[in-house]
């Protein structure tokens, strides 16, 4: 990897390293909780709209992750930091 794809993952991970510190031993259920059930939802998604079945969990389980929305911010360019192509993603370009 180059330094500067790490340089720019810093930001977004302290922001989850702050989110662990507030949410505390909980912080994690809600993230994978968030993860799973976003994840069935997408596909349920996907399964009615004929949208791609990844795509849509991967925007219902992490895109949209409230704790990912609030990372991504974080970032200078957060509208490129990550993209999906599913109907599902709350924020886009």
């Amino acid at each position: 990897m180059s330094g500067d794809l790490n340089a720019s993952a810093v930001p977004h991970e302290n922001v989850h390293i702050w989110q662990g510190r507030v949410f505390g031993d909980t912080f994690f259920k809600k993230y994978l909780t968030w993860q799973v059930g976003g994840s069935v939802a997408g596909a349920a998604y996907a399964a009615y709209s004929g949208d791609n079945v990844a795509d849509s969990m991967d925007a219902a389980g992490y895109t949209n992750n409230p704790f990912e929305t609030q990372a991504f911010l974080s970032n200078s360019d957060p509208y490129n930091s990550y993209d999906s192509d599913s109907s599902l993603q709350w924020w886009r370009k």
